[in-house]
């Protein structure tokens, strides 16, 4: 029986080159797809080439580049067989892996970390068990020179972004366990423990609320804030540095934002899953960085499709300042939480239990202990707002966070009945367990609601007006505890 011409030739050149043609159109369909550009500006993420996610960029790059190798395997005119490309394929892939790997650690030993953590061994009592601390520090005797511009952080951002706080340039120092501060004694009056809140951040070294509150009480006052902090640090750091700095008095601040987050089991500092590892991996970093300078600016300038979501944000404060505020919409969900259903939730058992035992060890060696209170943005912001964003517009923002809201009306009612949630339930803690309650909330709104800036526009920190209104209302309550009040 004679074969078919059909059945044994090769595919001609030219249906090659049709299918690699197709192959290639079809890669370049998926680039026409948008990411939601009012959304990602509102969570303040990055855009690239003014319609991409760095999420999505990312995958049209992948997708692209393997089409393209699709088109090229079927357009070539002649094809190894099926065990030289499986060979073939194998030995690029593994000698990818073997590369990229070296270059993560050889990455890994050069940088320069700006937080280091390590663990320490200790025992709480004796005879007694072995407690793992995890200790969050900065490199030991460093000086930086910052120079921060209060600005949107990414080019793409809201439309007509009005100007910030300004240009402030800060030298931030640490001294020989890592942490900021200028002096060096063997004991100290009193210790601060806490996050970015505590330690300064966005600020000069002379600028933070523990610095004035030593100018002011002639105290001697050690600074063990430290960025990225949450309460487990914050106890890790008083049992392995403040309890032997023999301080009369500790004052430990509670971030609203994020100080009440179920902790997830970290016994060590080198207990990360491996996909943590991965991610955090410098040359993802860098990849990433170099992505968005590459393209972060393209089409930046594009009109933002108009959305009631974005119609209100930056919200100036008071009206008619020119002084503007802008936040993400999970800040506002961090305080949309239930006042009946929180106090019970594993969110407030994990905080709790961390200052629980801070209480006691600090009972156990006569020292004095109040809880501070760091309120976030929006929590100051939002009732001098109230009349004035409509329950849409509210709505319409905090849903690029979270979908299931109910109707704007109920929305914003609940949320302004929950919003001082969290700031009530520390309160009640701190009279249940006889500690003290700094609470700046209010005098920060106060002062807010006069034009003073008290948080910097386009990030969520103090500005040295806000350190300063915070650390008159740690005066005025140290004044009243010190005469029995």
């Amino acid at each position: 029986m004679t074969d078919t011409p059909y059945s044994t030739s090769p595919r001609s050149p030219a249906t090659r080159a049709v299918a690699a043609a197709a192959v290639f159109v079809a890669s370049l369909l998926p680039w026409l797809i948008s990411s939601d550009v009012p959304k990602l500006i509102a969570r303040q993420r990055e855009v690239l080439m003014g319609r991409y996610s760095v999420d999505w960029m990312t995958t049209l790059i992948i997708l692209t580049l393997i089409m393209w190798g699709i088109a090229f395997g079927i357009a070539r005119p002649s094809k190894p067989s099926g065990r030289q490309r499986v060979f073939r394929i194998a030995t690029a892939v593994v000698a990818t892996v073997i590369t990229l790997a070296a270059t993560d650690v050889l990455c890994r030993m050069i940088q320069s970390p700006r937080y280091i953590e390590h663990t320490v061994q200790q025992r709480t009592s004796w005879p007694g068990d072995r407690v793992k601390d995890v200790i969050r520090r900065r490199p030991a005797d460093i000086h930086y020179e910052i120079t921060y511009t209060d600005q949107p952080e990414h080019r793409r951002s809201y439309p007509g972004a009005p100007p910030g706080f300004g240009t402030v340039r800060i030298d931030l120092t640490t001294d020989h366990r890592g942490y900021r501060n200028q002096h060096r004694l063997d004991d100290y009056d009193v210790v601060v423990l806490g996050d970015s809140f505590a330690e300064g951040s966005r600020v000069d070294d002379k600028e933070p609320w523990p610095v004035l509150l030593a100018a002011r009480t002639g105290r001697t006052v050690y600074n063990l804030g430290i960025s990225g902090g949450s309460p487990r640090y914050y106890l890790a750091a008083l049992r392995n540095h403040g309890l032997a700095l023999q301080p009369e008095t500790i004052i430990c601040m509670i971030y609203e934002g994020n100080d009440f987050r179920t902790r997830r089991t970290k016994t060590s500092a080198s207990d990360r899953s491996w996909w943590d590892r991965i991610w955090d991996s410098p040359i993802r970093g860098s990849l990433k960085g170099a992505m968005i300078r590459l393209l972060g600016g393209l089409n930046a300038d594009r009109d933002v499709p108009h959305t009631e979501g974005l119609s209100w944000i930056p919200v100036e404060v008071p009206a008619e300042s020119s002084v503007f505020y802008a936040f993400p919409p999970k800040r506002l969900t961090r305080l949309d939480y239930d006042p009946q259903r929180f106090p019970s939730s594993r969110r407030w058992r994990d905080t709790a239990r961390e200052l629980e035992q801070i209480i006691d060890l600090c009972r156990e060696k006569g020292i004095d202990l109040h809880f501070a209170y760091a309120p976030s943005k929006p929590h100051v912001i939002m009732p001098l707002v109230r009349d004035r964003v409509a329950a849409a517009a509210l709505h319409a923002f905090v849903a690029f966070k979270k979908d299931d809201l109910p109707p704007p009306p109920e929305y914003k009612e609940r949320f302004y009945a929950r919003i001082d949630t969290l700031e009530h339930t520390l309160s009640a803690f701190c009279r249940e367990k006889d500690v003290g309650f700094i609470n700046p909330t209010s005098a920060l709104r106060g002062a807010m609601a006069e034009g003073r800036q008290v948080y910097y526009s386009y990030d969520q920190h103090w500005t040295s007006i806000g350190h300063e209104v915070v650390v008159d209302v740690m005066l005025e309550h140290l004044d009243r505890h010190a005469s029995g009040h």
